[in-house]
């Protein structure tokens, strides 16, 4: 017998108190109005504790290591096995409609179309979907709703994905724990002759990855070492674009970024990669 359509939510957390969260009240309604499983993983130095988290449905799970994304997907695909037919990946920058929850509960997946993704904005621009043809960079071309025909990708969270398609492929590749695991998913969905869905919603994302200037040194060197990893081992055929795109963002950040970090890290890894 066919499993009734049901949604597990998984919510990574980091350094973000979840009393706060614009997720938080729509995850409540969420809960009065349907059937859903949800797993906070919170990537936090310090374990939280909310009323929210003694809910039946929802589970809370604290790793002061900081594992990143894909190893709490992971989890939440362990969690979710055989009792659910869909995962809904979320995380704190997303600001979630009870509209674009009931889409991703509602929409069915065929043996083409495995995943469900929203339009996602920032500062006015649509960062998600895009398409994947070219290497993507600050021109990338917005992929409307619909049916997505050719190679594609969508940020992480809001993207819904068939579990039996996740159970199929081994989940979520580790060698991505943070940046870079949504452009590899995407890759392989491609590889792997599979496409996605573009909902009519849009949801705004904070994304301060976007911007250099306020991006940790840190952080930016995970961001370089994932997309590197992803276009030396994955999309090949665009390293020599992603090489020369390095050079320019290189001399775009010394012109204007004034953490001179972020420009050396940058020339380095041109240098060494």
């Amino acid at each position: 017998m066919k499993m009734k359509k049901a949604l597990f939510l998984v919510v990574v957390l980091y350094k973000s108190n979840w009393k706060n969260s614009s997720l938080l009240p729509i995850l409540e309604q969420l809960l009065e109005q349907k059937s859903v499983g949800i797993l906070i993983y919170d990537n936090s130095p310090q374990a939280q504790q909310h009323a929210f988290f003694e809910r039946n449905e929802v589970t809370y799970l604290h790793n002061p290591q900081n594992p990143g994304l894909a190893k709490a997907y992971n989890e939440a695909v362990a969690q979710a096995c055989g009792k659910y037919d869909r995962l809904l990946l979320l995380d704190q920058d997303t600001h979630l409609t009870l509209e674009y929850l009931t889409e991703a509960t509602d929409f069915e997946f065929v043996d083409d179309v495995v995943a469900f993704v929203p339009r996602l904005f920032s500062q006015g621009r649509q960062l998600s979907p895009l398409s994947m043809e070219k290497m993507i960079g600050a021109h990338s071309q917005a992929l409307p709703p619909g049916k997505v025909n050719s190679p594609g990708m969508a940020v992480n969270s809001g993207t819904c994905i068939s579990l039996d398609y996740l159970l199929n492929t081994g989940g979520f590749n580790e060698e991505f724990p943070l940046d870079f695991l949504d452009h590899w998913f995407f890759y392989q969905l491609w590889q792997n002759k599979k496409t996605f869905w573009v909902s009519q919603c849009r949801l705004q994302h904070e994304l301060s990855v976007l911007d250099y200037q306020q991006v940790s040194a840190s952080r930016y060197r995970s961001i370089l070492q994932g997309e590197t990893h992803y276009y030396q081992n994955y999309q090949k055929a665009q390293w020599p674009s992603y090489r020369r795109h390095l050079l320019l963002r290189c001399l775009k950040q010394f012109l204007t970024v004034s953490n001179r970090q972020i420009w050396k890290l940058t020339w380095k890894n041109y240098w060494h990669s």
